[in-house]
């Protein structure tokens, strides 16, 4: 029989696991005996295994016992008990080989083993187990004396059970043990308010608790965390011990239960946790509002129109004030104004004191804290949404500006979000963005004309690794001035920025939200006045809602599960026409739209949802099919879709339509950037294609010739019935992550400014109106010749052209001298200079004429808003001096076309006045008669004509304008593209060694000599010198000797490769029958170019690529022979195509 341990009459030494009566299949057992005795042993351990041994009385036979006995080097037993099944009293310990010392775990406890149980004797090294200390551990005591030893026992880091041990104490006087025992009891919560059965108001309710033996937390050596159940379903987790806050309580009696789990989720056996049963006292609606204007969702609220609110019963003043009701524009902010009461103080009338911006989102909001004359409260306060009119704009928005968002010499910040709002009061919107990687916010003010200055910004940090993103505007303080909240990924954070109507923001100060921010939301959830922030948590899997206590101060995070997949977006509107916000929430894995109704008192009850067809990114609301109800938009990242749900203000929402856009979108945004009366889409995408099977590329196939990988803002025009079409595509470098529609310059319609993550770039885009008309200006490094295509606003040259040098704007008087200008007039053109090459976008009224006064000589004129040729000119006088208009492109160049924005020289024979329109004809200014058979040279462009006798009217069409200020230019002395002979030739700006190219008449013989070097080259035939040594002067003369070659030749045809025309040149000494042939690879004849006696000379010919009947000739590779006398020579040429 099993006795009490340590005993001299039990087993010694000896390990207890379970000693009583075991009954394994051996050569001694009964036959009640069953099971198996194993063991196994390594060099960290070693089993023995009891497998299913039963008990030795009969009748107990049905009794089995599955345990094991584990021994470890270091001294420690473990007794691990798998099944247990008929516990009887037994014994478990160890004792020595004497008998006199050992420590007894259990003895006759028929309930202490049971399965699923470990129990662990440790040596705890030489100072014995980890949660008991003994002090002093060894001394000297007088005899007849006594000495005190502190035994402490700490439970800490140890899981729930009963631990043993003895302390041994050995002495020259004897030895002796002192048996320790420790119970951990298991972890506890209890809920110490509110009390079971309490009753309250409706609103936010907090739960305190008190944590036994357990240490919540999200990390690995934490006990485990807290799960809140609200009236039987999960909300959140919890992972401090810290007070809750519980949201979402229903009329009537309410469940709250707390939870206790492990790290990983799973129970804590036996389930521990607590709950109480709360009662929500019912609430009784007295004072209504009955109607408002402008009314919900309406798209076309005057800009500077009045509110007004209708009450049932008459309101008590003295609780209608501005912080009651508010009036917040999405870029003015709070709205100040003038609060009166009419109709027996049955209305309350808002008059704004300033206008709001066109096409601007506006939210009324009124608080529970407005009383009617018997001091009946409005519940649940009251709030609506409508949008301002925009004026008539246009879709085809033209970028004027674009600057990085880096400081200098700065890396990759990834610029990922915006705002635009008015930060410092001065009714322009201000642009602030958030910076992932830079970890902090960047602002730059207005300038008062709808600019940006570049590099003048200021820069808010966030914590490190934050990584903030979403983020919106509000006013958190109730100080009427903007202020800013941004959404953080990493931290798992929002950040609050207190503006102070200047410009600038104090400090952020942060609050914990949930695992990966990537939505967020501003709205008055409670009704109290002040503006509450919704956050949808990604990897959270849920929303929180952080509500304001008053300040802009934040009570503690309401987590709330809401049933998605990956929470990843969201946006406020009145989905049930209540007057109460609702929160529609858009989910990443799950792929839905969620719909959860504002309750008024602070909750968000999950209502309905509709199956997205793709991953939602960003959502926004607004009524986009005219029916006075708020639908939902989103940006489905992974199938580069924009999808459209309608609602009906009853809180149902409708099947998605699609369409579809630049892949990846991840930003969406609505606005009646038309100015027709509804709301039209624009979606910012990253350019990371997706393969679809439909015909999306054919789509977008007729608007560009892009790469489909680069970023880009998709606009879609609504046709007021929620269809959208005609989709316009706005590129950027690389990733266009995100947008803001709003009225930049303050001119009455919306403006697009939008975000580039990858290169870190603000990009501006101008709504230029439904009349206005863009046009793009290419210019030059340095000089140009420039001209005003439009009607604008401002002609000052910096103005039109804002990357030009400061003071380079000249015209030509008609004295024939260069005047400084500031102003651009329309006809008139300008040298005007650059300091690098780009574009310059000008947008303004086209107009289709112009009349030119002329003088005589060189005049510098500009077009209209449309090419115009050159022919088309009206010169009825005959003023225009044939073949002297001149554009310049680095050097003049005779031009047939006048285009918009560009300046040009034309002569004239006297005063006079030309007329440029798109309405005349063809043919009113006649064109120049061509030189039969010149002499000709090429350099830098420009074409010469020497050897040839013309009169002095003739001449003039040959005159060229004065000197560039810039660029290369080539000429003869005093101005002239032809000389007789005796040539000057004047290069400008040909600092680099250059080539000819020169066609000269048979017979002919001129040397080209630059004057500086004295090097002189021979110019005959047609050819081309590959290299001439820089300078600014050369001569051409005409040499008097007749040269004769030495020798036949055949040279190469030139050029070669050739389409259509080539020149053959082949040199006679003496006076020869001369047959020049044209073959093909086969040897059959194609023409024949010279059959006559020739005298000797250097001589040249053309061919035209065409055969002996005039037809062309296919591309390829002929031959070409010359027979002369006794001499016969062939060479090959290709002919391209």
């Amino acid at each position: 029989n099993n006795v009490e341990i340590p005993r001299v009459d039990a087993p010694r030494p000896a390990i207890f696991g379970f000693w009583d009566d075991l009954n394994p299949v051996n050569d001694e057992c009964n036959e009640y005996c069953s099971g198996e005795v194993y063991y196994h042993s390594d060099s960290t351990r070693m089993v023995v295994w009891f497998n299913q041994v039963a008990h030795w009385e009969e009748g107990d036979e049905n009794s089995h016992y599955n345990f094991q006995i584990v021994l470890y080097p270091s001294g420690d037993i473990q007794f691990n008990y798998a099944e247990i099944t008929g516990t009887h009293s037994a014994t478990i310990g160890i004792q020595n080989a004497t008998g006199d010392t050992g420590l007894q775990v259990a003895y006759t406890n028929n309930d202490y083993v049971h399965a699923d149980l470990s129990v662990r004797l440790s040596t705890g090294g030489s100072t014995g187990p980890d949660w008991i200390s003994i002090s002093p551990l060894q001394g000297e005591i007088e005899q007849g004396a006594s000495q005190t030893v502190d035994v402490e026992l700490n439970s800490t880091g140890l899981e729930d059970g009963d631990y043993f041990t003895t302390i041994l104490i050995s002495s020259n006087g004897g030895n002796g043990t002192v048996p320790v025992s420790l119970s951990v009891p298991l972890p506890s919560i209890t809920i110490i308010n509110p009390a079971d059965g309490e009753s309250f108001d409706p609103g936010y309710r907090e739960v305190s608790f008190e944590l036994n033996n357990f240490e919540p937390g999200d990390e690995n050596l934490s006990d485990g965390h807290i799960v809140l159940y609200t009236n039987g379903s999960f909300t959140a987790n919890y992972y401090s011990p810290d007070s809750i806050t519980v949201a979402n309580l229903i009329e009537g009696e309410n469940t709250i239960k707390l939870r206790l789990v492990d790290i990983n989720g799973g129970e804590i056996p036996p389930d521990i946790f607590d709950e109480v049963n709360i009662i929500i006292n019912p609430e009784e609606i007295l004072f209504n509002i009955v109607s408002v204007a402008p009314s919900s969702q309406l798209i076309t609220a005057p800009v500077d129109g009045n509110i007004t609110i209708d009450f049932d019963n008459a309101v008590d003043p003295s609780t209608v004030n501005s912080s009651t009701i508010r009036v917040f524009g999405q870029w003015t902010g709070i709205m100040p104004g003038i609060i009166s009461l009419e109709e027996g103080n049955h209305r309350v009338l808002f008059t704004p004191a300033n206008a709001f911006s066109a096409g601007e989102h506006i939210t009324i909001t009124i608080s529970k804290n407005v009383l009617s004359f018997n001091g009946d409260p409005l519940v649940h306060g009251y709030a609506w949404q409508f949008w301002i009119a925009s004026g008539p704009g246009s879709l085809d928005l033209v970028e004027v500006d674009k600057f990085s968002t880096r400081l200098p010499f700065e890396g990759w910040i990834q610029t990922y979000g915006s705002y635009a709002g008015d930060l410092n009061g001065d009714g322009f919107h201000d642009y602030t963005v958030p910076n992932e990687r830079s970890n902090d916010i960047r602002v730059w003010l207005n300038d008062g004309e709808g600019n940006y200055v570049h590099n003048d910004f200021s820069v808010y940090s966030v914590p490190d690794d934050s990584y903030p993103s979403t983020n919106h505007g509000a006013d958190f303080n109730n100080d009427g001035l903007l202020d800013f909240v941004v959404g953080n990924t990493h931290s798992n954070t929002i950040c609050v920025f207190i503006g102070d109507g200047l410009g600038t923001f104090a400090p952020s100060v942060c609050y914990e939200a949930d695992q990966s921010v990537r939505g967020l939301s501003v709205m008055d959830l409670d009704a109290d006045g002040d503006s509450d922030i919704i956050t949808t948590n990604r990897d959270g899997n849920n929303i929180t809602i952080l509500p304001n206590l008053g300040e802009g101060i934040f009570t503690t995070r309401i987590p709330i599960e809401v049933g998605g997949g990956k929470e990843n977006s969201s946006a406020c509107g009145d989905a049930n026409e209540d007057g109460i916000m609702d929160l529609f929430v858009g989910t990443y894995e799950s792929e839905e739209i969620l719909l959860l109704l504002g309750d008024g008192n602070g909750g968000l009850i999950p209502a309905s949802s509709v199956e997205l067809e793709g991953s939602a990114w960003m959502i926004v609301t607004g009524d986009v099919n005219g029916d006075s109800h708020v639908d939902v938009v989103s940006a489905n990242s992974y199938t580069d879709e924009a999808a459209v749900i309608f609602g009906d203000g009853q809180g149902n929402l409708s099947p998605p339509t699609l369409y579809p856009v630049v892949g990846f979108p991840l930003d969406i945004n609505l606005g009646d950037i038309d100015g027709d009366g509804d709301l039209d889409l624009v979606t910012s995408s990253l350019g990371v294609a997706h393969d679809h099977d439909d015909n999306r590329a054919l789509l977008f196939a007729s608007l560009t010739s892009v790469d489909e990988d680069t970023g880009a803002w998709t606009i879609y025009e609504n046709d007021g019935y929620g269809n959208f079409g005609n989709p316009r595509i706005l590129y950027s470098v690389n990733a266009a992550s995100c947008a803001t529609l709003h009225d930049r310059d303050r001119d009455g319609d919306l403006d697009l400014t939008g975000i580039d993550e990858s290169d870190d770039y603000i990009y501006v885009f101008d709504n230029i109106g439904p009349d206005n008309q863009a046009i793009y200006i290419d210019h030059l490094e340095s000089w140009n010749l420039v001209g005003l295509p439009l009607e604008v606003p401002n002609t000052n040259y910096q103005q039109v052209f804002p990357d030009a040098m400061n003071g380079t704007l000249y015209s030509f008087t008609e004295n024939g001298v260069y005047e400084n200008e500031t102003d651009l007039i329309a006809g008139n053109g300008y040298w005007l200079r650059f300091t690098s090459a780009g574009s310059n976008p000008v947008i303004g009224l086209p107009f289709n004429e112009v009349t030119i006064p002329l003088t005589m000589g060189w005049n510098l004129l500009a077009g209209i808003s449309t090419g115009i040729p050159t022919s088309n000119i009206g010169d009825p006088s005959g003023l225009i001096i044939t073949g002297t208009i001149y554009g310049f492109n680095g050097n003049y160049v005779e031009t047939e076309t006048i285009e918009p924005g560009n300046g040009y020289w034309l002569r004239s024979y006297g005063a006079g006045e030309i007329t440029i329109s798109d309405t005349l004809p063809a043919g009113q200014v006649r064109s120049i008669q061509p030189l039969e058979n010149p002499n000709t040279i090429i350099i830098a462009n420009q074409t010469l004509y020497f050897g040839e006798k013309i009169s002095e009217e003739e001449k003039l069409s040959y005159s060229l304008p004065p000197k560039p200020p810039g660029g290369n230019d080539v000429r003869f002395f005093g101005g002239w593209k032809i000389c007789e002979e005796d040539c000057n030739i004047e290069i400008m700006n040909t600092r680099n060694n250059f080539s000819v190219e020169f066609t000269i008449r048979p017979g002919e013989l001129w040397k080209l000599v630059n004057v500086e070097t004295g090097k002189m080259n021979i110019l005959t035939g047609i050819g081309q010198i590959s290299y001439i040594e820089a300078g600014e002067s050369f001569t051409l003369e005409k040499s008097k000797t007749i040269l004769i070659p030495d020798a036949f030749s055949l040279h190469q045809n030139y050029p070669n490769p050739f389409n259509p025309v080539t020149s053959l040149k082949y040199d006679l000494p003496e006076e020869a029958q001369v047959a020049l042939t044209i073959y093909d690879l086969m040897g059959r004849e194609v023409t024949q170019l010279v059959n006559t006696t020739q005298e000797a000379g250097y001589k040249s010919v053309q061919w035209n690529s065409k055969d002996s009947f005039g037809k062309p000739v296919s591309a390829g590779v002929y031959l070409y022979q010359i027979r002369a006398g006794e001499f016969v020579q062939t060479k090959k040429m290709v002919l391209l195509k």
